[in-house]
């Protein structure tokens, strides 16, 4: 189906609706893996169930911005991890940022209201510490959602915490400055993305 730096995606071969997420037998282990405490684990599907379980537990909504994260199953090319699949659910209009940027895809979405949705995914990640690849915009898409349109994320793959003093993992208001320092990065980035002329 799709595959990234760390996993690639398959169907699942009985749940239509659902794909199994497979990490890559050279995929890179991030800077400082070994040093970072295995409460924070560095397999890529173990970081996504960890994020979603612990959000899930503090109460978050994390199905309103993610793929539900089910469990972890063994397959003939290692453990795999079973999320809901993102194409077998989306709704007519649905489309990716790749597209939107790499295509030329637009549908009704205009660039003002693509970066307001992407201030909003923003502000929800911001708020519960919400701390994983999502702040990549080749990982969005926007669905539809009554007269707009609404950014989710396919990965919520936990990112490790590559401060030599870790602060930020200990004090709540660090976390969340630090998240949305990445987030304008990116947006930044989409916005110059978005400037820039197009090509035939």
């Amino acid at each position: 189906m799709a595959h990234g730096l760390f996993r690639a995606c398959y169907p699942h071969p009985e749940q239509q609706d659902k794909c199994v997420k497979i990490a890559l037998k050279d995929h890179p282990l991030p800077k400082r893996a070994k040093l970072v405490d295995l409460k924070e684990p560095t397999d890529p599907n173990l970081r996504e169930l960890f994020a979603y379980k612990k959000l899930k537990a503090r109460g978050v909504p994390v199905e309103s911005r993610f793929p539900a994260v089910h469990d972890l199953v063994d397959t003939d090319l290692g453990q795999g991890l079973v999320v809901d699949r993102i194409d077998a659910a989306l709704p007519q209009g649905a489309l990716t940022l790749r597209d939107y940027i790499e295509k030329g895809v637009r549908g009704e979405l205009t660039p003002d209201m693509l970066v307001a949705e992407l201030r909003n995914f923003a502000d929800f990640c911001v708020r519960h510490s919400v701390f994983a690849s999502c702040d990549e915009w080749h990982n969005l898409y926007f669905v539809r959602k009554d007269a707009g349109y609404h950014c989710m994320a396919f990965d919520l793959k936990l990112r490790l915490n590559r401060e030599f003093i870790p602060f930020s993992s200990v004090l709540p208001f660090a976390m969340r400055h630090k998240i949305r320092r990445r987030f304008d990065r990116m947006i930044a980035e989409v916005e110059g993305l978005l400037s820039a002329p197009q090509t035939a």
